[in-house]
């Protein structure tokens, strides 16, 4: 028998809503569902380029004369919600396995 230890998460009832639908959409539970992401969470932040220590505060506002920053180069290099982590890592074609 394979040993499992139980985590408790809080969401909001709009996240739990999705969460529960997604879960449904793809034929698995939101244990199994949360399973496979945690799962892959390290690789994940890494692609999504998720700061170590968790995302910083924004940069202080330019000085006058200075030149902002591209908004494509920000959009690119920002990190993924966890709806397009979620989109991103079933995209793969990858498929979850009820516990």
């Amino acid at each position: 028998m394979r040993k499992v230890r139980h985590i408790t998460v809080a969401v909001s009832p709009e996240l739990y809503r999705q969460t529960r639908h997604l879960a449904a959409e793809y034929d698995t539970t939101v244990t199994a569902l949360v399973a496979y992401l945690l799962e892959r969470m390290p690789k994940a932040l890494q692609a999504a380029r998720f700061p170590v220590g968790g995302p910083k505060p924004p940069a202080p506002p330019l000085a006058t004369g200075q030149t902002p920053v591209n908004p494509e180069t920000q959009l690119s290099s920002r990190p993924l919600s966890t709806a397009e982590c979620l989109k991103s890592t079933f995209k793969s074609g990858e498929s979850t396995a009820t516990h």
